[in-house]
């Protein structure tokens, strides 16, 4: 009953997240237009993203990521912390050179433009010093 009135009262922060969601992403993809968002086209949670990086491992984006104080977790939810793509993201069409690559992030409406600021100067480091070095 407590959650279901938190989520009442806040759930007009939703759009606001989304849309913080959307610019993050946005940016993302400017910068690195292979990166692949997964379900980029479909509706999605307003706070989730899937992204993953060709050749890059999701656990060395995830090491990299909490050296900020920033935590994710790597694939889809049933296959966090696994080096190989899940059967799920495989199901989706989701090749090996993406799959091992893919980090879920999560926020909720608690989470401020300045969040996703944060995260995605992380996330654009991150990139940047791990596709010198191709993982696999």
């Amino acid at each position: 009953a407590i959650a279901m009135k938190d989520f009442q009262e806040n759930v007009s922060k939703l759009k606001n997240l989304e849309s913080f969601r959307l610019k993050f992403e946005a940016k993302i993809k400017a910068t690195f237009p292979e990166a692949v968002i997964v379900g980029e086209d479909a509706p999605r949670l307003a706070g989730t993203t899937l992204i993953g990086y060709p050749g890059t491992h999701g656990q060395a984006v995830q090491i990299e990521l909490e050296s900020n104080d920033i935590f994710v977790t790597t694939s889809a939810a049933c296959t966090d912390n696994q080096p190989e793509t899940s059967k799920v993201l495989e199901a989706m069409g989701i090749t090996d050179e993406i799959g091992r690559g893919v980090i879920r992030i999560s926020t909720s409406y608690g989470h401020s433009a300045e969040d996703y600021e944060k995260l995605g100067m992380s996330l654009i480091a991150a990139y940047q010093k791990l596709k010198k070095i191709k993982s696999f």
